[in-house]
């Protein structure tokens, strides 16, 4: 478009003018001075043009995530469930044309991935209600009026994260100075869904933007009150279960960072929200089962050797059956999925960039891929734990030996390995397929902890944490170069 066209007068630019020329006065600068090899001096200032860039910017990121979730549903067969309840979730909210609604379904078809045996029901064309297994809580919520604030920021501040965009980012951490005050006055209500579901989405909120320690535990810390008021019998309800697993993982990995028990360890919390089915347990939730019993050997085991020896004998006997458990878990899971990974070859231009590995891990599905790094992870805490033990007490503790004897693999994965630094680095081998499957933006809480865990193996200048730092910064839904930031969250070495 000229300047003529717009109604303006103009003579062209200060450079064409100078120059005695004649501009094609093209917009934002003119054409003719670029074609030169000329530095174009610009309009006079009565010629104001509006800078249409970062909105454009920004309709070019919405429509790049709306093609991502298009081609997801068209190919992958490991994506194809996941995909689908993108798909026809996106097309529920965005019919009534809202950016708000859009940010919301990407966010819930990013938590969905890596799920295993998603289940489509109660579809109902006419009124488009979806029920689904795993996210129906974020459904649910961004029904309720008027609109949920802190759902709104957290979705915004995800779609932000992920593709960049600063004026939304920003545009979110003001939603959610508004959500905070609707959420003061809600919790003097009975405890309900939706107030459950709030507090949760604030505590993703908090640990997405990880500005500080403080925001995220004092959510959880909310939230952890507000379980235990409900009990476990609310989460028999499909709408409270599909909240239970990113809360778990949020309470867990506190308790874990802060050297706690948590109440999840009773059996209540453990059997009765699968009580109606059982079989709907999937092995990840009876991983984080084992997560949730590991707490209740921290208290006595941060006391040291002020422990008294009966302390001592029975966190030593907690961890003889936690490895039992956790081993007699591992030959259940591979058993059933004894083709579930393979070693491979790395890009080889990422070879170029002086990868640090020389093989990495593929695997058939995200979910698979997700349970192993958290898998290895819980092997990391409990040898930790174990390996402390022997060194306060290696009188008592001679039974533990035998956990920390090598075990060569039977198969690509480490499995019953006893090589903290080995199991930390398969964790790392493993996410480049969990990035490239999870089209860049792993959305699961669960591969926080798993990531810290990892990183607190390694020195800080060694070159698993620098390629930790430098490669994985490319996922935008976690951020690895904040563990190094934040002294409570990094997770002490035993």
């Amino acid at each position: 478009m000229q300047i003529e066209e717009m109604g303006i007068r103009s003579k062209g630019c200060v450079t064409c003018k100078a120059r005695r020329l004649k501009c094609d006065e093209g917009l934002p600068l003119c054409r003719r001075c670029n074609k030169a090899g000329i530095t174009c001096g610009g309009y006079q200032l009565t010629n104001r043009f509006v800078d249409e860039r970062p909105r454009i910017e920004r309709s070019k990121n919405i429509l790049r995530a709306q093609e991502d979730e298009m081609a997801l549903l068209v190919g992958g067969q490991s994506h194809c469930q996941s995909s689908t309840f993108s798909f026809l979730l996106s097309q529920s909210l965005l019919v009534k044309g809202s950016e708000n609604d859009f940010y919301i379904s990407f966010l819930a078809s990013k938590l969905s991935e890596g799920r295993a045996t998603l289940e489509l029901a109660g579809i109902t064309h006419g009124s488009r209600d979806i029920g689904i297994q795993h996210q129906l809580w974020i459904w649910e919520l961004a029904k309720v009026q008027p609109p949920s604030k802190s759902l709104a920021a957290l979705a915004a501040m995800f779609f932000g994260e992920c593709h960049g965009v600063n004026q939304l980012k920003l545009e979110a951490a003001a939603t959610y100075g508004k959500a905070l005050p609707d959420v003061s006055k809600a919790l003097l209500q009975k405890t309900n869904f939706c107030i459950l579901a709030t507090v949760t989405s604030l505590c993703m909120y908090e640990l997405l933007i990880l500005r500080s320690n403080h925001g995220w535990e004092m959510h959880a810390d909310g939230l952890s009150h507000l379980m235990q008021i409900g009990g476990p019998d609310l989460y028999v309800d499909p709408h409270y279960k599909s909240l239970l697993f990113e809360q778990r993982s949020i309470l867990v990995s506190k308790a874990i960072i802060t050297r706690q028990k948590t109440f999840l360890a009773t059996q209540a919390w453990k059997s009765i929200p699968w009580a109606d089915d059982p079989k709907s347990k999937r092995p990840i939730e009876n991983l984080m089962d084992i997560i949730c019993d590991m707490t209740t050997i921290y208290p006595e085991l941060e006391k040291g050797a002020s422990c008294q020896a009966t302390s001592f004998s029975e966190v030593i006997s907690k961890v003889v059956q936690l490895f039992a458990d956790l081993n007699s878990w591992w030959s259940g899971w591979i058993s059933q999925n004894s083709n579930s990974a393979a070693v491979i070859a790395p890009d080889a231009k990422e070879i170029n960039f002086g990868v640090l590995f020389p093989s990495i891990l593929h695997f058939d599905n995200l979910s698979n891929a997700y349970t192993v790094i958290l898998y290895d992870a819980v092997r990391i805490l409990l040898l930790q734990a174990s390996q402390k033990l022997l060194t306060l007490t290696p009188l008592n503790a001679q039974e533990l030996i035998v956990f920390h004897d090598q075990i060569q693999p039977n198969g690509p994965l480490l499995g019953l390995s006893s090589d903290v630094e080995a199991l930390a680095r398969e964790i790392l081998r493993s996410m480049d397929y969990c990035y490239v499957q999870s089209g860049k933006f792993m959305g699961t809480y669960c591969i926080l902890l798993s990531l810290d865990i990892a990183n607190s193996c390694f020195e800080e200048d060694s070159r698993e944490a620098r390629w930790l730092s430098k490669n994985e910064t490319k996922n935008k839904g976690y951020d690895c170069t904040r563990l190094r930031l934040l002294p409570e969250c990094q997770l002490g070495r035993m």
